[in-house]
């Protein structure tokens, strides 16, 4: 089993771990844990031996049946708090229940609106949640804590690659959020010597992305192509990039980062920008077909062209922890088509 570390910040927690220097197991708080992030992360401090306890909302438990089987699996081995992150009263009473060791903040809303006219609900969500965690934590000395952060907080790119001190210039109202919640996590870290830390999240993609996304619309929707289940598949501007990495990768990210013997924030991207385009051609590649023949431009899937592309600057997290993305982009489309591919095919009609 890994050790709980005593807290020290002389001693690195990862060190610590590996020394087995105490007996005890390392407990851990993850909020979102059924989305693609959390499931991925989940199993992933399983296989450390971590007792892990994750937040799911009541609406999402009710419904446990009717999940894919590997998330009803997971849940039979974690501890379920079922709570909502709009309530942040609840929110601070599970984590003080739970006292983790290490607390992965990833929930939230999925879907990104491009405008600041939503639900003041998302900013609740993610800032007061965010709030309610460390606030309780802070009766932890020596927690951990790790916000999911996004690239959104940059918005509009002011410069290319975005690196941990690039300009800030969100556009929606989940990046307002995104973006105070970073900064409340810093301030934390600085004022109160909170080991807090936030993963400044680029694109990352896998078969568990929802199918609202653009990567899976792609690849399930070619499966469906190739397939004869439907015609084409109606996308907006193929020269949009962005810079997509594979989600196991980056959990692999979130807990070196809570391992560190240092609390920072950290840009998680591979340094590479992609192309819709690129993203099409390769998934064409893996079922042979001809992208000219289907894919359909929509004018309503347009979103205003960005003058610089959101691609995140790795270099600080390569250098102190000595993470990187390892599966390519190739990989990584090949992967996610042949799982929808075989999905289509199992669910027939």
């Amino acid at each position: 089993m890994p050790a709980r570390a005593s807290g020290s910040r002389s001693t690195g927690w990862k060190e610590l771990c590996d020394r087995g220097t105490l007996a005890m197991t390392i407990r851990a708080l993850v909020t979102g844990v059924t989305g693609q992030d959390g499931s991925y992360l989940a199993e992933l401090l399983l296989r450390k031996g971590y007792e892990v306890h994750g937040v799911v909302r009541p609406e999402r438990l009710a419904h446990q049946a009717l999940m894919p089987e590997y998330l009803q699996m997971l849940l039979s081995r974690i501890v379920v708090h079922g709570a909502d992150l709009r309530d942040s009263t609840q929110i601070s009473s599970i984590c003080r229940s739970v006292a983790p060791d290490e607390t992965y903040h990833l929930g939230g809303p999925s879907r990104v609106d491009s405008n600041v006219t939503g639900s003041s609900d998302v900013y609740h969500a993610i800032f007061g949640s965010t709030k309610a965690l460390l606030d309780a934590l802070t009766d932890r000395p020596g927690s951990r804590f790790f916000l999911a952060g996004t690239s959104e907080i940059f918005g509009t790119p002011l410069q290319t690659p975005q690196s941990e001190s690039s300009a800030r210039n969100p556009r929606s109202l989940y990046g307002f959020a995104k973006l105070a919640a970073t900064d409340l996590v810093a301030r934390y870290r600085t004022a109160l010597g909170s080991f807090a830390c936030t993963g400044i999240l680029f694109n990352h993609e896998s078969p568990r992305r929802e199918q609202f996304f653009l990567s899976r619309k792609v690849t399930r929707g070619l499966a469906r192509v190739a397939l004869g289940r439907q015609q084409h598949v109606s996308l907006g501007n193929l020269d949009a990039l962005r810079d997509w990495g594979y989600a196991p990768d980056y959990v692999e990210a979130m807990w070196s980062i809570l391992q560190h013997r240092v609390a920072a924030d950290y840009v998680v991207a591979t340094g590479k920008a992609r192309s819709v385009r690129q993203l099409v051609e390769t998934a064409c590649s893996v079922l042979h077909l001809d992208p000219a023949g289907c894919i359909e431009q929509d004018p309503r899937f347009f979103r205003p062209l960005e003058p610089i592309p959101l691609c995140g600057d790795p270099r600080f997290i390569e250098r102190e922890i000595g993470w990187s993305a390892r599966k390519s982009f190739e990989e990584l489309i090949r992967e996610m088509v042949l799982h929808d591919i075989d999905a289509e095919k199992k669910r027939g009609g």
